[in-house]
């Protein structure tokens, strides 16, 4: 398989997601946040079926079209749950535990990571047993997503009080006097579709917390995260690692998860600026200790079969006989390792969890369907622009100085972090709309 083949199937699922990000704003304000979870599952249900259909294939180039096919639908659904999944959680949650319950969209990504690697590491695991695996959990998702709340908010501004009332009193507790917050969620206006798109080019206040998503979610893409997750175990089998899938699992999988579980006690206290900028330090020392790791073991023995330490050379040499033996340095595994999971922690407690958390929290209601279909598109855009030109990218320069690339990047994520993002712990939804209204109008 030539080296360009899997890289279009990994990036064919975040151009999916390009697709499934608007699709699902315009249906969630349309027709209900709870209706766009439940449609959500669909695209997944197809990609996954066309990935385990693959395997039966009898041609290569047959294989190679319901892979992509599935990689593709699959990336539909991830845009689509990606852009309505934070909106349902900013709208159901109380203040105090926004923060919290917007973490959870980054465990979902960060279980999918682990069991990515915990079922590829297992010998004789096909396209057919993981998609088959995938399906299962899309199916269990659809069975308990049909008995969730529609958003509390959205049956207020489509004229169904009662019922809004009725949920925030399930979602509340029985003890709990709602009407406070009704009159709240009242007071801010929905808008369609076309005349939300207006008020985002038009009025600063709502303009400038939806360009400080994008650009969130752009910082939370760029990094190199999504690069180190697809190639963790290249990285420590060129480093020579005696099982990099298993490492990988634990070292980046099993790492980012245990973060971000952590991520959640925290993230109410201590607030979603300070982890933005205690995971960009992280980062940028973990990318740049990556870094320094690709620089000492550059002049290794792969030079004499015509490869300068390049992710692509050692995926396009390294993996035929005696060349793979003599393009290893075990000498450096322990900084290769120990880099990869500082660099997992650090994300884990900031850059990836808490873009999720802003995108349910900065964006006004009257744009939300619509804004957070742009963003979650920003979002998946930016890991599709990665994956796709890192290969390339790390042959041009090598390695090392991609991963610098990477440090120097994460530094500007640091200073936007610094300076552009105000602390929403604690506020309501309305609060924070007030905050932007009050200083950009």
């Amino acid at each position: 398989m030539k080296i360009s083949e899997p890289i279009a199937l990994q990036a064919l699922a975040p151009i999916g997601a390009l697709v499934g990000a608007p699709l699902s704003g315009v249906m969630s304000d349309r027709w209900g946040r709870k209706e766009a979870l439940v449609c959500c599952g669909i695209p997944y249900l197809i990609g996954y079926l066309f990935l385990t259909y693959a395997h039966y294939m009898p041609t290569a180039l047959g294989f190679q079209a319901l892979a992509s096919t599935g990689r593709f639908m699959t990336g539909v659904g991830m845009g689509w749950a990606g852009s309505c999944g934070p909106v349902y959680i900013g709208e159901i949650s109380s203040p105090k535990l926004r923060g919290l319950f917007g973490t959870f969209t980054q465990i979902a990504i960060a279980t999918g990571i682990v069991l990515n690697y915990g079922i590829s590491s297992i010998p004789k695991i096909t396209y057919f047993h993981s998609s088959l695996v995938a399906v299962g959990i899309v199916a269990v998702f659809e069975c308990l997503v049909v008995w969730l709340k529609e958003s509390p908010s959205w049956l207020i501004h489509h004229g169904q009080h009662q019922k809004a009332v009725k949920v925030l009193q399930w979602l509340r507790g029985p003890s709990v006097k709602v009407e406070q917050e009704v009159e709240r969620i009242q007071e801010a206006e929905s808008l369609s579709l076309w005349l939300a798109m207006k008020e985002m080019s038009t009025k600063r206040h709502i303009a400038i917390p939806i360009v400080l998503v994008m650009l969130s979610m752009f910082f939370h893409q760029i990094g190199g995260a999504h690069v180190l997750s697809t190639y963790a175990a290249l990285l420590f089998e060129s480093a020579g690692v005696a099982e990099p899938e298993l490492t990988a699992l634990v070292a980046v999988g099993g790492v980012e998860l245990v973060a971000t579980f952590l991520t959640i006690l925290v993230i109410d206290f201590v607030g979603r600026k300070f982890l933005l900028v205690l995971s960009s330090i992280g980062m940028v020392v973990g990318s740049a200790m990556l870094g320094a790791h690709y620089f000492i073991t550059r002049p290794s023995t792969c030079d004499s079969v015509g490869s300068n330490n390049s992710t692509g050379d050692f995926l396009l040499q390294a993996r035929s006989g005696d060349m793979f033996e003599n393009c290893i340095n075990t000498q450096f595994a322990p900084l290769a390792i120990s880099s990869a999971v500082l660099f997992a922690v650090a994300y884990s407690i900031g850059w990836g969890p808490v873009p999720w958390v802003l995108l349910s929290e900065l964006i006004p209601v009257r744009v939300r369907g619509a804004a957070s279909g742009i963003a979650t598109l920003v979002n998946w855009g930016s890991a599709a622009l990665v994956i796709g030109v890192y290969l390339e990218y790390s042959e041009a320069v090598r390695d090392w100085f991609a991963w610098w690339t990477f440090a120097f990047l994460n530094t500007i994520a640091a200073v936007f972090a610094i300076v552009f993002i105000h602390e929403t712990k604690g506020k309501t939804l309305e609060d924070i709309e007030i905050y932007y209204q009050e200083h950009w109008c």
